[in-house]
Formats: structure tokens, sequence, C-alpha cells
């Protein structure tokens, strides 16, 4: 016990308190990001939509998270003292895009809300792990993994729950309550962070400084390569995430209960890997866990549309889960590992601005291949797209771990 506490004093306070919201904050922005799914087949109803137009919602999300990761990152950088703002902000405007959701009559308001997901994922994620990255250096890929863990119980949890409530309640008043829920989240994690960052420095070299660190950056060929990487996997991730609850109610015949209880498989095994896998990427080094890692994901999107539903698709899709949202980690922590110390939320928020662009027509090609080759080729997209950035960073020359 006492060389536990020893531990956690060498932690120190304020990394605990960091580390803790943060966790906590971002349970609240994926209980909102996983709503986003679970309300496309509701919407494509109520709105009379095609499965292109259902596409476009997607890429409305990922266009809008692309045009504010980048200035989300910039002023996490420079307005470090600040971050508890950005980061209660991005709660709230997800909590309203549901709110518009829930008062939707036209298929343009529903464009607006999910163009405001898109801005909350933008304003959490370069701040909060640049937030962490700096505190944690030396184990960046483990703290992410923490901070993941808070979003794979709300992953988890948030099928499972709202599936539950749209079985039950109808949906529109469902989601304009989220917008209060929002509140009770945003204003405790104001309250916990304030001091947190009071003392944080900008980043150092003035504007000039930070130009120059960033124009470095982008030429680095390990950036270029793990954007590269990155964005194909995560439009695998966007394709499944739009197009697997659309397959289980109209291909498998399933309600929103059973939507919710796959989903939750999909996320729940992440709980366990998101710690494993970070500590082992930064132990080992982050193409020993990220290679293997898509090739095996690659297999497990090649067989959603191949195996019966029930079990054999349950344990397919608890396989995907050990992977879907971990990898994320990873590449990030390999992203940050080539930055350096004075661009780290920059560097973040030019990663997923290059990934929200990448992804952008994914889902719209999606629909495409849906309403004319079947739902199956969509998932088949999905695993040459996770074999493709195996491919991409073999060659790569990233962090190799402790000591080597």
């Amino acid at each position: 016990m006492g060389e536990r506490n020893s531990g956690l004093r060498a932690i120190g306070r304020d990394r605990l308190v960091l580390l803790g919201y943060v966790t906590g904050g971002h349970f609240a922005v994926h209980w909102f990001g996983q709503l986003f799914p679970l309300i496309l087949e509701p919407l494509k109803v109520a709105l009379r939509l095609s499965y292109v137009q259902v596409g476009a919602l997607t890429t409305m999300r990922e266009l809008t998270t692309g045009l504010v990761n980048l200035p989300a990152g910039l002023l996490g950088d420079r307005l470090a003292r600040h971050r508890t703002a950005i980061l209660s902000s991005a709660l709230l405007a997800m909590g309203l895009a549901y709110f518009i959701f829930g008062m939707a009559s036209t298929y343009l308001y529903a464009l607006v809300a999910a163009g405001l997901v898109g801005a909350g994922i933008a304003l959490w994620h370069p701040t909060a792990m640049a937030s962490l990255s700096s505190r944690f250096p030396e184990h960046r890929a483990t703290a992410f993994a923490v901070h993941g863990m808070g979003a794979t119980v709300g992953d988890t949890l948030t099928p499972v729950v709202v599936g539950l409530l749209f079985v039950l309640y109808p949906w529109r008043p469902i989601m304009a309550l989220q917008l209060v829920l929002a509140v009770l989240v945003g204003i405790p994690l104001w309250l916990g962070l304030r001091g947190v960052f009071r003392t944080q420095a900008a980043a150092s070299g003035g504007g000039g400084g930070q130009a120059a660190a960033v124009g470095e950056f982008l030429r680095n060929p390990a950036f270029l390569g793990m954007a590269l990487a990155n964005g194909l996997m995560n439009t695998g991730r966007v394709l499944v995430m739009t197009f697997f609850p659309l397959y289980v109610i109209e291909t498998l015949g399933y309600s929103y209960t059973g939507v919710g209880t796959y989903y939750a498989l999909l996320h729940v095994m992440g709980t366990v890997s998101q710690p494993f896998l970070g500590y082992l990427s930064d132990r080992l080094g982050r193409k020993w866990v990220l290679v293997p890692a898509f090739l095996m994901l690659a297999v497990l999107y090649t067989l959603v549309p191949l195996v019966d539903a029930g079990i054999p698709l349950g344990i397919v899709v608890t396989l995907i889960g050990l992977f879907f949202y971990t990898l994320t980690n990873v590449t990030a922590a390999a992203i940050v590992d080539v930055a350096g110390s004075r661009i780290q939320a920059t560097s973040l928020g030019i990663t997923f601005l290059s990934n929200s662009l990448f992804t952008l027509p994914g889902p719209v090609i999606g629909g495409y291949l849906v309403e004319h080759y079947g739902m199956g080729s969509v998932f088949y997209l999905c695993g040459a797209l996770l074999l493709a950035a195996a491919a991409v960073i073999t060659p790569l020359k990233l962090y190799r771990g402790w000591g080597r």
C-alpha cells in the first residue's frame, strides 16, 4: 500500500487531476459521439433520406471536424492557460448539436447539427491529448490509452442505454435533452481544471518559432506516412460507424436494442486492450503494435458480412473491438513523437485535419457501393483500406520503445 501511494505521489496531484478529468470528459465526448450513428436510421426514416444523404451527414461531421481541428490545435498551444474553456466548449457544442437533431424538420437542420458534432470532436481531442502528452512524456501512449478508456466506456454504454431508450420513448425528446447533459458535465469540468492550466506556458518561440516548427513537422517523412496510414485507418472506422447500424437493422432485421448490443461489443474490449497496447507501444515501439493490428483488423472487417448473425457475428465484432478505437491512441502517440514539445496540440490538429479531409468522400462512396453492390461491399472496402495502411507504416522510422 505504501509503494502504491509513493507511486501516486511521484505522478503528482496536478497530473492525476488532469488525467482524471479529461478521462471523465472523454467519456461524455464519446457518449455524444456514439449517439451519431444511432440516430442515422431514425433520421433516415423521419426525413426520408437516401443512403447517399445519410453518408453525407457523416461527411459533414468529418468536414467540420477537419476545418476546426487546425485552429483548435493552434489555440491549444498558443492559449494553453485557457484549455479548460476549449474543453468545456467542446461538450456544449455537441449538446447543442443533438438539441438541433431533436428539433430537425428538414435535412438542412440535420446537416447543421452534424457539423456541430464534428466541431465538438475537434475542440476536444487536440487540446486534451496535447495536455496529456506534455505532462506524461515518458508514458505518452499509456496516458492516451487511459484517456481512451473513458471513451471506450462511453462507446460501450451509449449504444446499450440509448438503444433501450429508443425502444421505450420517442427519439426526438431524448436528443433534445442532451443539451442539459452537456451543461451538467461541462460545469464540473470547468471548475475542476481551472487550476491545472493556470500556470501552463504557451508554445515557446512566438508565432515565428511555432510556424518554423510546423514547417519542419510537415516535411517529416514519418509524419507524412503516419498521416496517410491514419487517414486510411479512420476512413475504415467512419464507414463502419456509418453503415454497420444500417446493416444490423435493415439486412439482419434486428431492433435498436440489437444494434446497441452489437455496438457495445464493438467497444467493450477496448477497455482491456487500450492500456495493454498503449504500454506495449511505449515499451517495444509503435510498429510492433500497429502493423500486426492493421492486418488483423483488415481480416476482421472482411468477415463481417460473411459470418452468420448472432454469436458468430458477435465474436467477430468483439475481436474488432480490440483495435477499433485503441489504435487511434497509438497513431496519435507516433505523430506527437515526431512533433516535439512546442507544437503538440498543433501537430494533433494538423493530423486530425488531414484525417478528416481524407475521410470526407468515404461515407458517400460507401453509400454508392451499398446502393449498387450491396451492404457487404462497404466492409470489403474497409479491409482493403487497413491492408494499405499496414503497407504504408512498414517502412517508416518510428519511435522504437524504451532504451532502443
